[in-house]
């Protein structure tokens, strides 16, 4: 980059930034001025619209009130509550009483107040007018009525309650057209008790004169007014666009206006009865227009102005878009002045860097700068330079010196080194060669005595827990042939006792019908023994009897079963056999014990076939896994105790020649760390005395080795551990290079 280029990238933005952070400023207060005057022309509008609105119901409820407070009103009024009360009608259900006056609809004809009525309503814009008294029932009205009795309308109801009320725009059935309702209350003008209700239903039609003061507010661009009545649902009474006033029923944004109104009347349920009390503006902006709402008191009505963003953007744009065209020209006049003082600067040092590149790239040093004002900073600095140069020159004539006479003593000294140094590398080689021969020795006699440790340890682990399972089985089995032939002659002679019992019972029986009449002594005794107690319990005891014996008999044939002594070579068997029996065995462990819960057993035994194994070491690692199951399980209710525990077990034949049981728990499970060394010899994670680490391993021999088949486990920590077994179906024909996958 040139000097002058250098000078441009420095001055200009150090210029031109501020003009660009004062034309930002600018630009962002002219659009937030353009936004404030479209906020306040939109609350304007909104005001204006609901004050006028207001006014115009206030003079029709004010006319409303006039016509209630006329003696002829009142005293039509009094008259028709005295005779509802002396006709009974208050206690009459409704529909006998509609009956009753179908034809009048009026308690008592009153022709006058009828046509004054009418008169006041054709000069005041109502669609109709009708009086009622103090119980609902109609006393006159500008025009037939299609009910008789009101008290069950809402409108009615407000009457009573309230002074005064307007309603939303409705189809009325007896005019026919859409009126706003507006109710006055009736009070007695000496005691102020309510009287009855004045109704009268404005012609929605006669608001067009509204719609014309409106429409003089000369809305502009996209700008819309709308007169909204907010009940269930809500209604648009009046729309008004700049090209005048639309017949178009659509409420922009009508979610975020809902909102809104929920937000005013903090969230009460927005409903015809719904009644605002004064002004209350809100101003909101969603999707791309500004609104701003305006309630009319004592209605459910209020007016919604609108404008798009883009219309206030606009506007924005135009007024700033001045200022921007201001700026850019002052911008322009700036570059213009500095690029010419960069110009200025940059020639005289851009001929001294010349003349510098020149004498490095060429080396040479006889140049000289052109001369100019020695008074300016630039003709000192060619002035210096110059000087430098011709310094240069004498010290490159020293350097050639010094250097011949350095160039020979280097020669004599980089042959000493080299021959040196040759020596070194030939004794440094012949070094590591020895080191690396002994390091490969002691590496591989390591190797070596760590390989027959293992497999002597391992061996000699194998050894004692072959002596130990084959001490225990002889134990298991003279324990169990022992205790075998006591129950089972304890079991045969139970069911001859249970038949002597009943014959007994039976020869009683005959007795007690030759000789209904006993002597004393045989009374005496029947009573002493409970002859009647021995009869009922004494078959139960031999049942219970029977049972227990039952459950030895199951108990011995498990022990014999697990333990498989005369099963020591490859035999075919039931592995579910196996597996009862290993359960059987640890039944007692599944129990509840302390804080624990009982485990629960889920078998899920599929269509397996008798399988070719080594019954006896297979039962062993049936147990070694259901155990260590049963640990991890008992582990884990020390964090919620609530939770029982549950252990699968599942059997399946896959691929036509393979068996596959799969054990898994809920417990604590293994840790990753701890889940590669799971099947190494003398490896546990039980405390000291409560393991040996050999269970899995011999496991995993006894799986692999002996069966030829495979042994693998997957297990999530905190959520339970499975473990998979596949083993032959026959022995003769397994293939213990089969992959893992495609077995399962």
């Amino acid at each position: 980059m040139s000097l002058q280029q250098k000078l441009l990238v420095t001055f200009l933005p150090m210029s031109l930034l501020p003009i660009g952070i004062a034309g930002t400023i600018v630009w962002g207060l002219t659009y937030q001025r353009a936004a404030q005057q479209a906020e306040t022309r939109l609350k304007s509008l909104a005001g204006t619209t609901a004050e006028l609105t207001h006014r115009d119901l206030e003079s029709k409820l004010a006319l409303l009130k006039t016509i209630a407070a006329t003696p002829l009103v009142l005293d039509s009024v009094k008259m028709g509550t005295l005779q509802a009360d002396a006709m009974d009608l208050p206690k009459l259900p409704i529909e006998q009483v509609e009956a009753q006056f179908r034809q009048t609809k009026l308690i008592q004809p009153n022709l006058s107040l009828n046509q004054y009525l009418k008169s006041a309503g054709e000069s005041s814009q109502f669609a109709e007018i009708f009086i009622t008294e103090r119980y609902g029932f109609n006393v006159a009205y500008s025009q037939p009525t299609s009910d008789f009795v009101q008290s069950d309308e809402a409108w009615w109801q407000h009457g009573k309650h309230k002074e005064h009320w307007i309603g939303t725009p409705k189809f009325d059935q007896s005019t026919q057209r859409v009126t706003i309702e507006m109710v006055a209350a009736i009070y007695d003008s000496q005691t102020r008790i309510f009287s009855g209700v004045l109704k009268g239903g404005y012609d929605a039609d006669q608001l067009e004169y509204l719609k014309k003061d409106v429409q003089n507010l000369q809305l502009v661009g996209s700008e819309q007014l709308q007169l909204i009545a907010v009940g269930t649902q809500p209604t648009v009474i009046a729309t008004v666009q700049p090209k005048g006033i639309s017949s178009s029923q659509e409420i922009p944004d009508q979610a975020e206006l809902l909102k809104q109104l929920r937000h005013l009347v903090n969230g009460a349920v927005l409903s015809d009865r719904l009644s605002f009390e004064d002004h209350h503006l809100v101003y909101w902006v969603a999707g791309d227009r500004q609104y701003a709402l305006m309630t009319i008191p004592e209605t459910n009505w209020v007016t919604v102005t609108s404008v798009k963003l883009t219309q206030i953007q606009a506007a924005g744009y135009q007024v700033a878009s001045m200022f921007s065209w201001f700026f850019l020209g002052l911008s322009i006049v700036v570059t213009v002045g500095i690029v010419s003082f960069a110009r200025t600067i940059s020639a005289p040092l851009n001929h001294l860097a010349s003349v510098v590149q020149q004498a490095t790239e060429k080396a040479d040093f006889t140049l000289q700068a052109a001369a100019t004002n020695s008074t300016h900073e630039v003709g000192v600095l060619s002035q210096s330079f110059n000087q430098l140069l011709q310094r240069v020159q004498q010290l490159l004539q020293e350097q050639q010196e010094a250097q011949y006479v350095l160039e020979s003593y280097n020669q004599t000294l980089e042959q000493k080194v080299q021959r040196r140094t040759q020596q070194l590398e030939k004794y440094s080689q012949t070094l590591e060669q020895k080191v690396e021969e002994r390091t490969q020795a002691l590496r591989e006699k390591t190797l070596h005595l760590e390989q027959t440790l293992q497999k002597l340890q391992s061996t000699q682990a194998q050894m004692v827990q072959a002596e130990k399972m084959s001490s225990l089985g002889q134990l298991v089995a003279g324990i169990a042939h022992e205790i075998n032939n006591p129950v089972n002659f304890i079991h045969g002679n139970l069911l001859h006792a249970h038949q002597y019992a009943q014959d007994l019972f039976e020869v009683l029986a005959v007795y007690e019908t030759e000789y209904p009449y006993p002597t004393a002594s045989i009374v005496e005794a029947r009573i002493n023994y409970d002859l009647n107690f021995l009869k009922d319990d004494l078959p139960k005891l031999l049942t219970s009897m029977q049972t227990g014996t039952e459950r030895i008999r199951d108990i011995v044939k498990s022990l014999r079963n697990f333990s498989r002594l005369d099963e020591a070579d490859i035999k075919t068997v039931d592995i579910h056999e196996g597996i009862d029996s290993t359960l059987m065995i640890l039944g007692h462990r599944l129990k509840a014990q302390g804080q624990c819960k009982p485990i629960d057993i889920v078998r899920d035994y599929g269509n397996v076939p008798p399988v070719e194994c080594y019954a006896g070491q297979l039962n062993q690692v049936f147990m070694n896994v259901i155990a260590n199951a049963i640990d991890a399980i008992q582990e884990k209710p020390l964090q919620n105790a609530e939770i029982m525990g549950r252990i699968g077990i599942r059997t399946s034949v896959i691929r036509s020649n393979w068996v596959e049981i799969a054990i898994s728990d809920t417990g604590s499970g293994i840790p990753p760390d701890v889940q590669q060394r799971i099947f190494d010899p003398f490896f546990t994670t039980k405390p000291v005395g409560q393991g040996t680490g050999m269970g899995m391993s011999i496991s995993y021999q006894i799986v692999t080795e002996k069966h030829k088949g495979h042994l693998k486990f997957c297990s999530t920590p905190g959520v339970g551990t499975e473990f998979v077994i596949h083993i032959p179906m026959q022995a003769a024909n397994a293939d213990p290079s089969e992959d893992w996958q495609q077995q399962a």
